[in-house]
C-alpha cells in the first residue's frame, strides 16, 4: 500500500511531550491526525508545527442554550483556519450527529444505530466532504 493511502492518528499528549513521530510519518507520506484533542492554547500551537490532516476530539454535543454550543463552532473554526480537519469521537445518535455537522466538523465516528443502504446514501449526500477524494 502507498504511504500517502495511510492514515495513522497520533495521541495528542505524545505530541506535546516532544514525540517527533508526526513528523516522520508525514516525511513518509503518510496522513497522520491528532487524537484526543480539546482545543487548549498549546493543542492550537502544535498546530502550527506539526504537519497533520486531522484532529479528533471527544466531546458531548452542548445542549442548544449552552454557552458551550457557540464555543465548539468556533473552536471548529480556528482548526479550519489551520487547513487541519475536525473530527469527532464518541458519538451516538443521529442527532449528535446532525449537531456536530452543522457545527462545521467534518466527521463523526461512533456507535450510530445500524442503517439501510439508501440511509446512508443519504447521509452522505447531505454532508459534503465525506466521501474520499
Amino acid at each position: 500500500m502507498p504511504p500517502e493511502r495511510l492514515r495513522i492518528a497520533l495521541d495528542i499528549s505524545s505530541v506535546l511531550a516532544g514525540d517527533d513521530n508526526a513528523v516522520v510519518l508525514h516525511d513518509s507520506g503518510i496522513v497522520t491526525a491528532l487524537d484526543g484533542f480539546h482545543g487548549g492554547h498549546d493543542e492550537l500551537s502544535v498546530l502550527t508545527e506539526v504537519p497533520v490532516r486531522a484532529v479528533i476530539t471527544r466531546a458531548p454535543a452542548p445542549r442548544p442554550d449552552s454557552p458551550l454550543r457557540q464555543a465548539m463552532r468556533d473552536l471548529i473554526a480556528t482548526v479550519h483556519s489551520f487547513g487541519v480537519r475536525f473530527g469527532v469521537d464518541e458519538v451516538h445518535t443521529l442527532e449528535e450527529a446532525e449537531h456536530w455537522r452543522s457545527a462545521g466538523a467534518d466527521g463523526v465516528i461512533g456507535l450510530l444505530p445500524a442503517l439501510t443502504a439508501a440511509e446512508v446514501t443519504e447521509l452522505l449526500a447531505a454532508w459534503p466532504g465525506t466521501l474520499p477524494r
